[in-house]
């Protein structure tokens, strides 16, 4: 695939070539088709055309559980006693000011054995529109939040919804973290398949609230038993 500032370059100097030429539906045709790339940038969890990112492992034998927008006080323990159970590792990508209001349940998950990641210290709508500032000053809230809770810091950055652009590329980069976002989103219809990194919610936060995602241990139960059926490892990722 072409670098994205390349591809840029190439689709508006058509567009500008076209519309020289009055060939008025082939300009807007070049400009369309930038929105189009930009916006699979943007939301694809699969694209590294605007932000490096890992969304898969390269392990086919593995898959990693990841968990978002904790921790939740009811749901987290749950997900906690589960993976227990089936002695299983995950990732709990936090949400600052949530591991600011559950110090303890934050203990737990690392005293347990699994990775924290951040996940923004707001998890605010718009995190994707931030300023280059303000983005590093929302991920640098979350790991000190995070490293004061429980002594760890993060080594990966998860975007809220996944949304992402060459700012977080570029503070991703400049505080170490690793950008991870996921190739499924697991639902109750959904198949797994080695090299997954899983996608499931211990909270739902939007729009500044925080509340349960009542459905997530009965989705996990199902998930652990595909693992074991299809004789699968699980990893933490690191």
């Amino acid at each position: 695939m072409l670098p994205f500032r390349i591809l840029t370059i190439l689709l508006v100097g058509l567009g500008v070539y076209f519309f020289l030429l009055q060939e008025l539906l082939a300009a807007v045709t070049s400009i369309v088709l930038l929105g189009g790339v930009i916006t699979y940038g943007v939301t694809s969890p699969r694209s590294s055309l605007l932000c490096p990112l890992q969304w898969k492992l390269q392990d086919s034998k593995s898959v990693a559980l990841t968990f978002d927008d904790g921790p939740d006080p009811k749901v987290t323990p749950i997900v906690l006693d589960l993976l227990k159970e089936h002695d299983i590792k995950g990732t709990f990508f936090l949400i600052g000011k949530e591991a600011n209001k559950n110090i303890e349940l934050v203990k737990r998950i690392v005293n347990e054995g699994h990775t924290l990641g951040n996940h923004s210290f707001n998890h605010a709508f718009a995190t994707n529109l931030f300023s280059y500032s303000k983005l590093r000053g929302d991920i640098t809230c979350a790991s000190d939040a995070l490293k004061q809770t429980c002594g760890q810091s993060p080594l990966r950055f998860r975007p809220p919804m996944g949304l992402k652009n060459p700012r977080v590329a570029k503070v991703a980069k400049e505080l170490g973290l690793i950008v991870t976002t996921w190739s499924l989103k697991y639902t109750k219809d959904s198949t797994l398949e080695g090299g997954d990194i899983i996608l499931f919610h211990d909270g739902y936060y939007l729009f500044g609230n925080s509340r349960p995602q009542d459905d997530t241990p009965a989705l996990l139960s199902r998930a652990i038993q595909q693992i074991k059926t299809q004789q699968l490892n699980t990893v933490a990722l690191s």
